[in-house]
């Protein structure tokens, strides 16, 4: 799917967001799977799940909606420079005079074209 996340985010707020949902289902001291009570372990169970399925669902549609809305206007991805330099230099600038001062100033020419077949090494 080549979904570049860099932070981790998807495993800290997606994954263990669920874990909690099902954690609840499983270890909640009254109605928990494994509480030991008689009545009602597995439709409290069962309900967390829809709610982890409904809030999967609500985030995938929304998200969905969100990034392809932004694809179709073309701010979905930065330009080549800014990706080929990095977003925290291009967006936060530097503090001490380095090569990527002089590609900044370089890229502020209005006639610079650059192409995709630029080679980094």
């Amino acid at each position: 799917m080549n979904i570049d996340d860099p932070i981790e985010a998807s495993a800290v707020h997606c994954f263990c967001g669920m874990w909690g949902l099902l954690a609840a289902g499983f270890f909640d001291k009254q109605q928990g799977l494994f509480s030991g009570a008689e009545d009602g372990k597995f439709k409290f169970f069962a309900w967390q799940v829809i709610g982890l399925l409904c809030i999967f669902f609500w985030s995938t549609v929304v998200s969905g909606l969100y990034f392809y809305g932004m694809f179709r206007l073309k701010l979905f991805r930065v330009s080549l420079l800014d990706e080929i330099v990095g977003l925290d230099i291009s967006e936060m600038g530097l503090e001490k005079p380095t090569i990527f001062n002089e590609i900044l100033t370089i890229s502020n020419n209005p006639n610079l074209v650059i192409t995709s077949d630029v080679k980094i090494e």
